[in-house]
């Protein structure tokens, strides 16, 4: 019988959650669970890239101000999301993309 295990999806998992969504499985076709890793997701590639020496994160976040939200059209983040990660907007990018930037501290 498979053991199945259900991890947070933080910065150690980060390779299990990419694999997972990326081809591992199902992933690369199904949308079912993408709502519920975005914070995580987001957290483990601040601190993949902060690890690795990057000094700003870009990032293209939904605005859900304006109302109406297809929930399919949030799946690379909505601002709020962005900012509660320490991102900043910097620009629109269209009517609902905007860029978003996190200066990252420098070791």
């Amino acid at each position: 019988m498979v053991e199945v295990t259900i991890e947070p999806a933080d910065a150690a998992r980060f390779a299990d959650a990419q694999a997972t969504l990326t081809g591992g499985g199902d992933g690369a076709g199904c949308q079912c669970q993408w709502w519920t890793l975005t914070g995580a997701l987001l957290d483990a590639a601040i601190a993949f890239a902060s690890e690795r020496g990057a000094r700003v994160v870009e990032g293209y976040a939904y605005d859900t101000a304006l109302g109406g939200v297809n929930v399919n059209d949030l799946y690379h983040g909505a601002v709020s999301t962005f900012e509660k990660a320490g991102f900043t907007r910097i620009a629109p990018l269209g009517t609902r993309t905007v860029l978003m930037e996190r200066t990252l501290d420098q070791r």
